[in-house]
């Protein structure tokens, strides 16, 4: 049981590593007020090497935690339909002061 556990800890961080980096390169400053994280933060996760995220993600704790975005506006435009891409939610938070 506790290496399955571990076997999907690993397989949640190795995507949102994937996942954290796809969205620093297309828009670093809507990644990081999603992720949460310091452009120092920012600047480790984009610089990581393919091994290194691997063996990063091999850590027996979750590297990422789960946050509900307290961003309402966002959010009830994207459940209106309206298309939210990371250039668009940029755009967005810029005019929120985010």
């Amino acid at each position: 049981m506790q290496q399955t556990t571990n076997q999907e800890i690993s397989f949640a961080n190795h995507q949102n590593l994937i996942l954290a980096q796809k969205l620093l390169s297309d828009s670093p400053f809507a990644a990081r007020h999603l992720l949460g994280i310091s452009e120092q933060e920012a600047n480790f996760l984009t610089s990581l090497t393919p091994s290194q995220l691997v063996k990063l993600s091999k850590a027996d704790v979750l590297l990422f935690s789960f946050r509900f975005t307290s961003n309402f506006d966002v959010l009830k435009k994207y459940i209106e339909g309206d298309d939210l891409s990371l250039t668009h939610m940029h755009l967005l938070l810029q005019n929120q002061g985010a």
